[in-house]
């Protein structure tokens, strides 16, 4: 059932709202679950709208989600169309896709991942002036506990170092030097009131961790060889 007055579009409850398309004249549907990313034909629950935005509450059609999540549509006035049409704005809530590092990275740093994953939530809920904050820690992470795994003698040092100090006396590997130095900042600038690097943005600072982490992984992985195929040992 449904009903209209003066302030509100239309409510439109489960066993009539699969015309949605044409209560509303929907430029786009979700095809994809935010909360667990599988691709669906999305069952409408109901629907809320004040002549500008309009709210759909939206249920995943995958038996093993069945969740409910809201989707936010904005009015785009028709231009020579009998209908105004409204357009997919997003869907909430995301939950955070988590990305997954090479094993040794994990071993190296689990707090690393932690931290980068935390932050890439945060980022992914729309938390733009925080995530940065979230994403230069991780850097800090990694780092540190590489430079510890390469220089064992010196480990009170490098927990007590700043980051910037660490790279520079503690790390060898040039391409890690190299992309960690910037990240660190780019990352700097996340924490700070003025920003330095103008013209470089988060996806700058994530794309310069995952260069340092894609080197230290090949860092690690081919010390592990070298040192389990010792020459001569044929």
């Amino acid at each position: 059932m449904g009903y209209k007055n003066e302030h509100y579009f239309t409510y439109v409850e489960a066993e009539v709202s699969n015309d949605i398309f044409e209560d509303y004249n929907l430029i786009t549907i979700p095809n994809e679950c935010p909360i667990c990313g599988r691709t669906i034909r999305p069952i409408t629950v109901f629907s809320y709208g004040n002549g500008i935005d309009l709210k759909i509450v939206f249920k995943c059609s995958h038996e093993k989600c069945d969740e409910l999540f809201i989707s936010y549509y904005q009015r785009v006035p028709s231009v020579g169309g009998p209908l105004d049409e409204f357009n997919l704005l997003c869907s909430k809530p995301k939950a955070c896709k988590f990305k997954d590092f090479d094993e040794c990275i994990k071993t190296l740093s689990p707090r690393f991942e932690k931290i980068y994953n935390q932050a890439k939530h945060a980022e992914e809920l729309d938390l733009d002036e925080i995530c940065g904050v979230g994403y230069r820690k991780a850097l800090e992470f990694i780092i540190k506990d590489y430079c510890k795994g390469e220089n064992p003698s010196a480990i009170v040092a490098i927990e007590k170092n700043e980051l910037g100090k660490c790279i520079t006396d503690y790390i060898e590997d040039e391409d890690i030097k190299n992309c960690s130095r910037r990240a660190t900042w780019l990352g700097n600038d996340e924490t700070h009131y003025v920003r330095k690097w103008n013209g470089k943005d988060i996806e700058d600072l994530k794309m310069l961790i995952d260069l340092t982490v894609f080197w230290i992984s090949k860092k690690l992985t081919t010390k592990k060889y070298l040192a389990g195929m010792q020459v001569g040992r044929r």
